[in-house]
């Protein structure tokens, strides 16, 4: 009876765990306005959009003017595929927000890689160890080759090299992402052309280890601000626009690694340091 009773007990947790893993697909590129969707997940091994983030036949493609969508995400390794495609603009309100509750979940979104996108404001809440966040700003012929080794810990940076400028323009882009957790490894990839300013808010408050690489490249202003308040995290940013840019960092920890390279115009630098052990390299190319 003990037996049967435990051969039974195995055999529920086995299918609970198969049914915990869904898969949520949007597909909205029309013309439309005011599309608001509200995800919330909780289950290990889930998908939003296409898992391998390649086909257009199960994505996660938003276009249309003044949408809102949150994606609630608990469990972990949850992927999240995406492409936001057109004019958003919701004021105040972001139009994509994700909150990572899970570790090991990736989440992957690419922002005017097929037609220009104005007004789009991404933020992203991590609460969890582990998560791999990658956003793709604008559509180019660049070859870029993604920093594995800052994820690693080593430091190094994501490199792109070859090709022209961008073919798609992304305006007034806000990206806002907060880590209060380790050992996390953010990735934003900001390569378009601008007619007005786009900003990049980073915040990891408490969380240890994780590796921030941001590469910004392409016509008018970029500002990045990041916060850092936690021990031995690695940071890797580059920016070059052909309008002033702005870094500013606030380091309130030990043992920081920070790399910071401003290109092709004036650039202000502001940096509060108080931490022990920081390592802090900026280099300014006007």
């Amino acid at each position: 009876m003990k037996k049967l009773m435990l051969a039974f007990v195995m055999f529920f947790m086995m299918t609970t765990i198969g049914w915990s893993q869904s898969n949520v697909y949007i597909d909205q590129q029309d013309s439309g306005t005011g599309l608001v969707i509200d995800i919330f997940i909780d289950g290990a091994g889930s998908v939003v959009g296409e898992a391998s983030g390649g086909s257009n036949d199960e994505e996660f493609q938003v276009g249309g003017n003044g949408n809102n969508i949150d994606i609630d995400l608990i469990g972990a390794n949850i992927k999240v595929y995406g492409e936001w495609l057109n004019t958003s603009g919701n004021g105040s309100t972001a139009d994509l927000t994700i909150n990572n509750n899970g570790a090991s979940n990736v989440t992957n979104v690419n922002v005017g890689e097929g037609t220009a996108t104005v007004d789009v404001v991404l933020n992203q809440d991590v609460d969890a160890a582990s998560n791999t966040i990658k956003y793709f700003i604008g559509r180019t012929l660049f070859s870029c080759t993604a920093g594995t080794a800052a994820q690693s810990g080593s430091g190094a940076d994501t490199t792109c090299t070859s090709g022209s400028a961008a073919t798609a323009a992304v305006d007034d882009l806000s990206i806002d992402v907060n880590i209060d957790t380790d050992s996390n490894f953010l990735d934003i990839h900001n390569i378009g052309t601008y007619a007005s300013t786009t900003t990049t808010d980073i915040d990891i408050a408490g969380g240890t280890g994780n590796n921030i690489d941001t590469y910004t490249v392409g016509s008018g202003a970029h500002n990045t601000t990041i916060n850092v308040n936690g021990a031995s995290n690695v940071v890797q940013t580059n920016q070059n626009g052909s309008a002033a840019t702005t870094f500013t960092l606030d380091l309130d920890a030990s043992s920081a690694n920070i790399n910071s390279h401003q290109g092709d115009v004036a650039s202000t630098v502001n940096l509060d340091v108080n931490g022990a052990s920081a390592d802090i390299d900026v280099v300014i190319e006007p």
